[in-house]
């Protein structure tokens, strides 16, 4: 289980600690724990057995304890472990696992004995797989990363006061790998190697050329961009024999940029470390990701699985071998050399990709597919190997921005979209069918401004707002610097491009109304000088909807009116109030009101277009009625 009881200040020493030598009662909370799911519960002076949910892990532990429970158990609702913040938690509480949490459900017996000096270590059930929060490469200039993978998920861990507790992230990996890198160190200090600029690299050669792949269920290597190298391994590291990298750089991996097309050149250059010759056996691994395919409001995509799925019919060839040196393929023929003491060799290696097989991929990943592995090298007994990385397509064009809230494209974080502001807030400017987005920048504090909220799914390194009138001059421009790709549901860079409908230059100076074309172009953190342009057409509209009929025939009264813009609303109302009679109609330029229920002669209409300009008048029923 997962005990975050110390971290918040809720145990001195742990859950079990907390209650040893104490036999507890537990209740199972139907439901998610929420309120209404403790009506005829008894929870006082026991546990509370909760199931992950809905509510936040706080609100579960307080809801229990102002039940009177002494302490909360929450077990997760799908498969795998999970940790906890139990900031401003009022009982201890841990987290356990789905089965464990069902196992103590059925249970009929429902106690817990708890004893200090009774402590069992169970192997996490996703040990030894890549945690779900860990990030994934590439980098956005399309080099691989990460380099490695340490231990960093689930670690039973000192904590702060004294103590441990199971903890997970960076702050449990690094130290790991900052440790063997210590070690390395002290071991090249004994191998005589007394130069300490030539360590970071040596280093991290030699971690990467031992480190361990780590496999998926379906037995393929989970992606390097996951992994990079794989698990860290400090006997090997320490004890290594050969060192294996990319000829092109010398670098412990190999990146294939983009634009593959059928052919991927991967020349690998080995080192023997000992001073004696050394056989190597040399097999390459070639993996590209799997897809599920996903239907959302009638489109149908298709969606990477992040899952590695191994290509076994692409060949691997080098010019001193004939077989095939995929480790996959069915017609699988190693490479074996030997290497004199000392002798650094080239192995010119040419990954021939399967027509069929990735022509297939071409048609599910449109804007392309990565071509990665792993190249392996045995070598008395012990495993060696580098990854690479490549990508089939170009990388370029794939999009800066999201795909827009007004259109058909299937958005990842919601859309990007242009707002504005009202009094005491910011919405959305919607768009109705064939219109364009407007403003009104007539200074009534009704959408005055012209917000862009982009949504950056690419890293970039800087963009402009260029913004031409109708004949094409250009009146307007803004520059934004770097900004990084959105990791949540949120804007990237907020509103930082808007327009006020001014020259910039004039803050009082208002171009008139019409329409305006606004193109962002944006200089990708990719390959230098290379660019995108996104282009919208907005309309300045500070005009009010032009009322055309006001009527009233058979108790029913008619309010239309037109606007360039289009009419976002027509309301009517008796006066400003919560009781007040209104009634209104949206997305429309002609609305008819039932007048039956109303006893009064005064009434006031509004009539808003998509500019948020509003044209307001006062209507007598009794004489609409003559």
């Amino acid at each position: 289980y997962n005990d975050p009881g110390d971290d918040f200040g809720l145990t001195e020493d742990g859950f079990s600690h907390h209650f040893d030598g104490q036999t507890l009662s537990y209740a199972v909370i139907p439901g998610l724990g929420e309120e209404a799911d403790y009506e005829g519960i008894d929870v006082v002076g026991k546990l509370a057995l909760i199931s992950r949910g809905v509510t936040t892990f706080v609100e579960k532990v307080n809801i229990a304890a102002a039940h009177g429970a002494v302490g909360a158990i929450i077990y997760n609702n799908e498969d795998g472990e999970f940790s906890m913040d139990l900031t401003d938690a009022a009982i201890p509480a841990i987290a356990i696992t789905k089965a464990d949490g069902e196992l103590l459900a059925s249970q009929k017996t429902r106690t817990l004995r708890f004893e200090r000096d009774f402590i069992r270590y169970n192997e996490s059930g996703t040990a030894g797989q890549i945690s779900d929060f860990s990030s994934w490469g590439t980098t956005p200039s399309l080099t691989l990363k990460p380099d490695i993978a340490g231990v960093g998920g689930s670690v039973l861990s000192t904590v702060p006061g004294g103590g441990f507790g199971g903890l997970s992230g960076t702050s449990m990996s690094a130290p790991q790998l900052s440790g063997i890198a210590a070690l390395m160190t002290e071991k090249l200090n004994d191998d005589g190697i007394t130069i300490p600029t030539a360590y970071p690299t040596v280093i991290r050669t030699t971690l990467m050329n031992t480190a361990v792949p780590i496999l998926q269920e379906n037995g393929a290597e989970t992606s390097p961009r996951a992994q990079g190298a794989g698990l860290v391994n400090a006997k090997a590291a320490l004890d290594a024999a050969l060192r294996l990298t990319y000829t092109f750089n010398d670098k412990p991996k190999a990146e294939l940029s983009d634009l593959i097309g059928d052919t991927a050149y991967l020349d690998v250059k080995l080192q023997n470390l000992t001073h004696a010759p050394l056989t190597v056996t040399v097999g390459v691994t070639l993996t590209s990701d799997g897809y599920t395919e996903l239907t959302v409001d009638e489109t149908t995509g298709y969606f990477s699985t992040l899952t590695a799925e191994a290509d076994t019919t692409s060949r691997i060839m080098s010019d001193d071998h004939d077989g095939n040196l995929n480790k996959n393929a069915a017609d699988y023929s190693p490479l074996t050399l030997t290497l004199a003491a000392g002798e650094v060799r080239k192995i010119p290696l040419t990954v021939h990709l399967d027509e069929d097989y990735h022509d297939a991929l071409d048609e599910i990943f449109t804007s392309g597919h990565f071509v990665e592995g792993y190249v392996y090298c045995e070598a008395d007994g012990v495993s060696y190997s580098m990854p690479y990385m490549g990508y089939r397509g170009d990388w370029s064009h794939g999009s800066v921005l999201d795909a827009s809230y007004y259109g058909d494209g299937f958005s990842l974080f919601g859309g990007t979209l242009f707002a504005t502001h009202v009094p005491d807030s910011t919405v959305v400017l919607e768009v109705p069918d064939g219109a364009d987005i407007a403003f009104s920048p007539n200074g009534d504090g009704y959408a005055d401004v012209l917000a862009f909220g982009a949504i950056y799914i690419r890293n970039i390194k800087g963009g402009t707002m260029t913004i031409r009138d109708e004949a094409g001059e250009v009146i307007y421009t803004r520059s934004i610097g770097p900004v990084t790709k959105t990791i949540g549901y949120g804007l990237s860079a907020g509103f930082e491009l808007g327009w006020e409908g001014d020259d910039g230059f004039m803050a009082r100076y208002r171009f008139p109304d019409g329409l305006y074309t606004i193109t962002f172009t944006y200089t990708l953190d990719f390959r230098s000088g290379m660019t995108q342009s996104h282009e919208y057409t907005v309309r300045i509209d500070t005009e009010a909807p032009v009322l055309t009929d006001l009527s009233l025939e058979d108790g029913v009264l008619t309010v239309a009116a037109e606007d360039v813009s289009g009419i976002k609303a027509i309301v009517i109302l008796e006066h400003d109030g919560e009781d007040a009679f209104q009634e209104s109609v949206t997305d429309a330029d002609k609305a008819e009101f039932d007048l039956s229920g109303f006893d009064g002669d005064t009434l006031y209409y509004e009539i808003i277009d998509y500019a948020l300009n509003t044209r307001v008048g006062k209507l007598s029923v009794a004489e609409l009625a003559k």
